[in-house]
């Protein structure tokens, strides 16, 4: 009996990546399903029929139906509304990977740690370029230092990529997230205007970058024993990062919370590309190195972000169907370490260069 890999999503831009690299090894078992059956059976026909089809709808009670015993595992490439049907693979032990990068989601799934563990499933959260590259760079980092006092995660995105309608979405969701010490006091002034200057790797050189609500400044001060972290955006285009900071200067926020505001502003971003697909994903880490304050530096930068995560998927996919993990639910730095990560990814054929600086001593330290 053959075990399947069903990609929900399977046909859309990270999906394909994701069904495309596996297909080698594991021929005729990858099912691309979504709701748009056309588009399936189109992917599929692209393959030589080694992605299968499946049209599903996941809030269809019809849909339990595709989780057969010969189902192993499921990655999920879509957004959802609520863990339904994730805990439904876990209850019936089938391994799960979500690429998504919604901290209310994920800490809801999170919370089903025991339902897999119960049935001997295992579940990876925060998959992909960011989250994921990232953490596992935050945890490389982190494993130099005795005490990790802060950590800065750096994302530059090339505005010149066309991304899925989902991330669009999900950028212009976080763009209005304000920043307070105390979430809950309305009165502390928000820190969404700030921003901060860094170096990235090659001729980026020095750029600007703002606060963003990415995943892993919610997860990494617990998966990696931080004592804070803060995530910031940065793009490669000059045009986008003043588009980017005027939008706040002027209290445009608002258009993003009409539905009619953000509709024309993913029109906009889906059809205007002014930049490359160049992303670089980093972590200044400082912290305590036998008893004196350092601070380290590492990147990873390549082309094509949504390849990339696809790519990422892909490799934990495939270990998770040919390998044994502890049964539960997990993020992605908590099961794999980087540099052996790193070498299985090249040999997927995804090309990113790797950068770091030694721990350096730290000008204004905190104390060790």
């Amino acid at each position: 009996m053959l075990n399947r890999i069903l990609v929900i999503g399977g046909y859309g831009k990270v999906g394909r990546t994701v069904c495309s690299s596996l297909a080698g090894k594991f021929p005729g078992q990858i099912i691309a399903a979504g709701r748009n059956r056309q588009e399936s059976e189109a992917f599929s026909a692209s393959t030589d029929g080694k992605v299968q089809p499946l049209s599903l709808d996941i809030y269809s009670p019809d849909s339990i139906r595709a989780l057969d015993p010969q189902t192993k595992l499921v990655v999920m490439c879509i957004d959802q509304q609520n863990p339904n049907f994730v805990q439904t693979c876990l209850r019936k032990g089938i391994h799960y990977i979500d690429v998504t990068a919604d901290y209310p989601f994920v800490s809801q799934v999170q919370a089903s740690h025991q339902i897999a563990k119960s049935a001997g499933s295992t579940a990876v959260l925060g998959v992909g370029l960011a989250p994921g590259l990232t953490s596992l760079l935050a945890q490389y980092s982190r494993s130099l230092f005795e005490q990790a006092q802060h950590a800065d995660l750096f994302v530059l995105l090339g505005s010149g990529e066309a991304h899925g309608e989902a991330a669009l979405d999900w950028t212009l969701k976080n763009m209005n997230y304000e920043f307070r010490e105390n979430p809950q006091d309305r009165k502390s002034p928000a820190q969404s205007l700030s921003k901060k200057q860094t170096y990235f790797p090659g001729e980026l050189g020095r750029r600007r970058a703002f606060p963003f609500n990415f995943l892993e400044r919610h997860t990494l001060p617990h998966t990696l024993a931080i004592d804070s972290v803060d995530t910031w955006i940065a793009f490669d285009s000059d045009a986008t990062t003043w588009g980017f900071m005027l939008s706040k200067k002027m209290g445009l926020s608002w258009l993003i919370d009409s539905p009619w505001g953000r509709r024309c502003i993913l029109n906009l971003m889906k059809n205007v590309h002014i930049g490359s697909e160049r992303y670089v994903v980093k972590i200044e880490m400082q912290g305590c190195i036998a008893g004196q304050p350092r601070g380290h530096e590492v990147s990873i930068s390549g082309t094509g972000e949504g390849h990339a995560t696809g790519i990422t998927t892909a490799e934990v996919a495939e270990r998770l169907m040919t390998g044994s993990y502890t049964p539960g639910v997990f993020y992605i730095e908590q099961l794999f370490e980087l540099q052996d990560f790193l070498k299985k990814l090249r040999q997927r054929g995804l090309i990113f260069e790797f950068s770091e600086s030694a721990p350096s001593m730290l000008l204004n330290p905190a104390s060790c």
